[in-house]
């Protein structure tokens, strides 16, 4: 039997024994909480702060600037080519890059500046010391050099480019989400415009007022006749002969005034609002060309199809019903598509395509000569004509780098049998540079500008057919 003693000094040692495991499970039990506690304010992927600690920084940020004045900026940013990227390299490249990135960011900003990942490829950047509109863009003037360096991944080196938007407390809003919001906004405009950054100003806000509430309002727009149809007349530049129109919508809005296709046709097509719009504008203008051509008058009708339709199934039976209701040979149309629309399901788009031309339907590619298109698929495509891109088009007087692209454009086509259509001449001289070039067909302010139905036909009646591209015209083939 155990003296008194010596059970006393075999509790004191379970005793020990148990506070040492108790002060174990107490760290272990920290350094669990200080790991959750990471993991709820820093993206795991890159180690950046998350959306819930950058939100944390940007509200410390304002309660600042109430007190003591002043202002800072915030700078949302998006990765120009991640999808892509990301599609044809695979996710685990993708992680690569998103990674580089922040690494990038991290070597740009200042120590009391946050950079956080938001979620994708999309980062946000908080200056809280950033007092001026000037060292704003400075900043993003950095980050665009920095992130235009080549990124080597996976063995493979791209190029990627960022665009930027800049919000700034308190001009741009007084709040979180506001700022956020309009950063975003200028983020967007800086990605369409393909400036690199931009700062945000309230007409962007108004527009994406009205890019929301737009295609809500197109079934309202075909009931009260709101879309105005006009045509901007194309000519062969052999014969002087006009031989087509384009039929190009504005839209007469009872809240935002008259509306040019650049201030709504993004927004709807973004919508299922589309597709009414679409075939209420075919359904119209096959009605007018079929007057003309009872009239005497044989012109091909062009229609710019968006990206949507092209890739909707039921297009080319809705188009040959309209077709056949308007009583117009199904030629008498031609569709025009653009590269970019194409290449974003190309099997696809060339099924929609066989099935329209199969129908009689004409097929335009517009904006040709500064996408992405690979000459394949050109090739499989039952293309009638291709119209250049009008950047390359309106500086053709001047700039001899954009007249070798067109020569080389026009012999590519007329060995695949295309018509080439020199879109944006606003100059005699350029209707003659053209004409040099292989161009067979040319549209433009030089020859007219977009017009009602009735002024076209009574502009038809005075063309002057005399006018000279290049010497005498030739006669018609």
């Amino acid at each position: 039997m155990s003296s008194p003693a010596y059970r006393i000094r075999s509790l004191e040692a379970e005793l020990e024994e148990t506070y040492r495991s108790v002060a174990q499970l107490t760290n272990e039990l920290a350094e669990a909480n200080e790991r959750l506690e990471h993991l709820s304010l820093y993206d795991a992927l890159t180690g950046l702060p998350n959306r819930s600690l950058f939100l944390d920084r940007l509200e410390q940020a304002i309660a600042l600037r109430e007190r003591s004045g002043g202002s800072f900026a915030v700078l949302m940013m998006d990765l120009n080519r991640f999808k892509d990227i990301n599609d044809s390299l695979g996710h685990n490249v993708g992680d690569e890059l998103l990674q580089q990135v922040a690494d990038r960011l991290r070597t740009v900003v200042r120590n009391s500046d946050t950079v956080a990942r938001l979620g994708g490829d999309e980062f946000v950047a908080l200056l809280p010391t950033s007092t001026t509109a000037e060292g704003s863009a400075a900043v993003c003037e950095k980050i665009i050099s920095n992130l235009e360096r080549p990124v080597v991944l996976g063995g493979e080196t791209v190029d990627v480019g960022v665009s930027i938007g800049i919000a700034r407390y308190p001009y741009h809003g007084s709040d979180g989400s506001k700022l956020l919001g309009n950063a975003d906004m200028a983020m967007y405009d800086a990605k369409r415009c393909g400036r690199g950054y931009a700062m945000f100003n309230a007409d962007q806000e108004a527009t994406a007022r009205r890019a929301a509430l737009l295609p809500g309002h197109v079934s309202r727009a075909i009931e009260e006749d709101e879309l105005v149809l006009c045509y901007q007349p194309k000519v062969d530049l052999r014969s002087l002969r006009v031989v087509g129109v384009e039929a190009l919508t504005r839209w007469r809005h009872p809240e935002f005034g008259h509306l040019m296709p650049s201030q709504f046709i993004t927004a709807i097509e973004r919508s299922a609002a589309i597709k009414p719009f679409s075939l209420e504008v075919i359904r119209r203008s096959l009605e007018q060309t079929l007057a003309s051509r009872q009239a005497g008058l044989d012109l091909t009708l062009s229609i710019n199809l968006s990206g949507r339709a092209l890739h909707d199934w039921e297009l080319p039976r809705q188009v040959f019903d309209l077709i056949e209701h308007s009583g117009l040979p199904p030629d008498g149309l031609m569709l025009e598509i653009t590269e970019d629309a194409l290449m974003i399901d190309p099997e696809r788009a060339l099924a929609v395509v066989d099935r329209l031309h199969e129908d009689g339907v004409r097929i335009s590619i517009d904006d040709f000569g500064t996408g992405f298109s690979a000459l394949n698929w050109l090739t499989r495509m039952p293309v009638s004509e291709v119209k250049i891109d009008t950047s390359l088009v309106e500086n053709v007087t001047t700039n001899l780098e954009h007249r070798k692209v067109i020569m080389a454009i026009c012999e590519l086509c007329q060995s695949l049998g295309f018509d080439v259509v020199g879109e944006g001449a606003e100059s005699l001289e350029a209707l003659k540079i053209l004409k040099k070039l292989g161009c067979s067909l040319a549209q433009g302010y030089s020859i007219a500008r977009p017009m009602a139905w009735d002024e076209l036909l009574a502009w038809l009646d005075n063309w002057p057919e005399q006018i000279d591209c290049a010497g005498k015209p030739e006669p018609a083939a």
